[in-house]
């Protein structure tokens, strides 16, 4: 070290002889910094050493199926729901299947004895699992009760060809758990409207049955509701007959109109019988119908019309709820454009 320092301090002479600079105050001044430098370096590195003291991460939620979902971003829920009764990242478990037609099925899932969740009207949960060793995660909106603490979430889900989170749903056993988070959503009910239509495609039908079952349960609420139904056939028309008692529930207020785009009058009329249950006095009350073809800016306006309801839309009086395939929304919307409806009145889930 020493004849290093020797040969160091030697060079620095040897320069200052050619140069005015005082090579030996650089050489002390760069000496200190690197001090000063390494003092800094040890107490940032002892301030975050870790410590016996200090609390470690919580542990990853593991499904009791065992399959390998990355919770990686999932958080332990609190033990009670909070007071607004929303959960983070939690295991559930699938408890309950209801088969409704050969692709769609009602799964039921039961939270942990300890907590519960509420959902506001119109709102939805999101759900995460393992597909194909990918997290995957996609919203659905439960058909339960709005604003009441809930111990289970009864979805209504379709398997489509290419949907890898309504797939590996219908792929579940009884047993089998995955994540869920919840509730989630911009939707805000506004019960001063005078009336609501309600227009949904498919599955879409899940957000327009909770929030239609809660406007016509709600006392404070005397919005008369219309809802439009599009389906491709009889297979495609989920929760027809909930709808149907529903309206036998509430004539004055519900007006229900199926509408079917691959099916003539002729087959429609032949197959109607089937449609409902037999122990309905009637297969299609007053109040309900069903056609054939797409739903129409026509069919809104008269039925708005019938009720002397079509001049509020104009003044923002009438609500607008749009739920279904992206090609059936942006058709809808198109067909709202027609009855001067105001793009603020329009909400889609």
């Amino acid at each position: 070290k020493e004849s290093t320092s020797a040969l160091f301090f030697i060079g620095m002479d040897e320069m200052s002889d050619k140069t005015d600079t005082d090579w030996t105050t650089v050489a002390v001044a760069v000496g200190a910094t690197a001090v000063a430098s390494y003092c800094v370096f040890k107490a940032f590195s002892s301030s975050f050493a870790p410590s016996e003291h200090r609390s470690s991460s919580p542990p990853p939620l593991v499904l009791a199926s065992g399959e390998g979902v990355d919770v990686s971003a999932a958080v332990r829920a609190p033990k009670n729901h909070s007071s607004s009764g929303s959960i983070s990242w939690t295991n559930v478990t699938l408890t309950q299947i209801t088969p409704y037609t050969e692709d769609v099925s009602e799964f039921v899932f039961s939270l942990p004895e300890e907590m519960e969740i509420t959902l506001p009207v119109g709102r939805h949960v999101m759900v995460k699992a393992d597909v194909n060793g990918h997290p995957t995660s996609r919203p659905y909106t439960p058909i339960d009760d709005a604003g009441i603490p809930l111990k289970k979430i009864s979805l209504v889900l379709r398997a489509y060809e290419y949907g890898k989170m309504s797939s590996k749903i219908h792929s579940m056993s009884i047993g089998d758990c995955l994540l869920l988070r919840g509730p989630i959503g911009r939707y805000k009910f506004d019960p001063s409207q005078k009336a609501r239509v309600f227009l949904y495609g498919g599955t879409g039908v899940t957000p327009i049955y909770q929030v239609l079952k809660h406007a016509l349960k709600d006392g404070e609420c005397e919005s008369k509701c219309f809802v439009f139904s599009q389906s491709r056939s009889f297979d495609d028309l989920l929760l027809a007959q909930t709808m149907v008692d529903l309206q036998s529930q509430y004539p004055s207020f519900l007006s229900l109109s199926f509408h079917l785009s691959r099916l003539t009058p002729e087959k429609i009329e032949k197959n109607l019988s089937s449609l409902f249950s037999p122990a309905s006095s009637s297969p299609l009350p007053t109040g309900c119908s069903l056609n054939s073809g797409y739903v129409t800016s026509e069919h809104i306006e008269a039925s708005l019309t019938a009720h002397s309801l079509l001049d509020l839309v104009a003044e923002g009086k009438v609500e607008f709820l749009i739920c279904g395939p992206s090609g059936f929304t942006k058709y809808v919307k198109q067909q709202l454009l027609f009855i001067k409806c105001p793009k603020e009145m329009v909400y889609v889930f």
